[in-house]
């Protein structure tokens, strides 16, 4: 009986296991934060895995490699331009067209005039056409104009037509290349056509033209249409 109450006295000294005060008091409760303050200092990258290799920076720096390799070309360029000039049998590109602005223009003002003295032609003024054409042609254009001549006059006879004609306007005129007395054109030509007094039709055609020059003056020496 001793231990028992001994036992008993000791329970009721010690405090209950949930923490409650006693009964008709509560105690404050005290509120803790569980949030952790953020550190100021910079984050350390993280490491590059092993196998990984880390990317270069974009940007500044490609823009610095793409002058780098544009440079080393236009030395290459700088380079082949120097020996050629030096060194006897070696030679760079012998097309004037643009290069040489004064050939140039000469060549594509004396195309704009003398092209269309072959194809433009009034029916009542054969002879005067066949001169005015002749003087502005060489080679082989001279050949092929006798042939055109003659197939044009051939032409009208069969149809009686002795008034009207193809009237002939240079549209474009681009330089392919230009070597030393040759060149290469490229001509865009509208051409109108009348029988008597009535238009007949119009179009464009476009005709390789090479020209020669023979006298200082650039003839037309062969031209084919495409």
């Amino acid at each position: 009986m001793a231990a028992d109450a001994s036992a008993t006295t000791s329970l009721e000294k010690t405090p209950a296991a949930t923490g409650d005060g006693p009964r008709g008091k509560n105690r404050p409760t005290t509120k803790v934060s569980t949030l952790k303050p953020q550190s100021t200092r910079p984050t350390a990258p993280a490491p590059v895995a092993a196998g990984e290799s880390q990317k270069a920076p974009r940007g500044p720096l490609l823009g610095w490699r793409l002058v780098g390799i544009v440079t080393a070309v236009a030395v290459v360029f700088a380079i082949v331009a120097a020996i050629a000039a030096i060194k006897p049998g070696v030679s760079l590109s012998s097309n004037e067209a643009f290069v040489n602005s004064s050939v140039t223009s000469e060549v594509t003002s004396q195309a704009n005039s003398r092209i269309c003295t072959i194809f433009g032609v009034q029916y009542d003024k054969l002879d005067q056409w066949q001169q005015t054409a002749q003087s502005n042609v060489t080679g082989t254009a001279a050949q092929r104009f006798a042939e055109y001549d003659k197939a044009v006059r051939d032409a009208l006879g069969q149809a009686g037509l002795t008034t009207g004609g193809v009237d002939c306007r240079v549209d474009s005129v681009g330089v392919r290349s230009i070597d030393g007395d040759s060149a290469v054109l490229v001509v865009n030509l509208i051409l109108s056509q009348t029988q008597g007094q009535q238009a007949s039709g119009s179009g464009t055609k476009r005709y390789q033209v090479s020209m020669q020059q023979v006298g200082g003056k650039w003839l037309v020496s062969n031209f084919a249409d495409f």
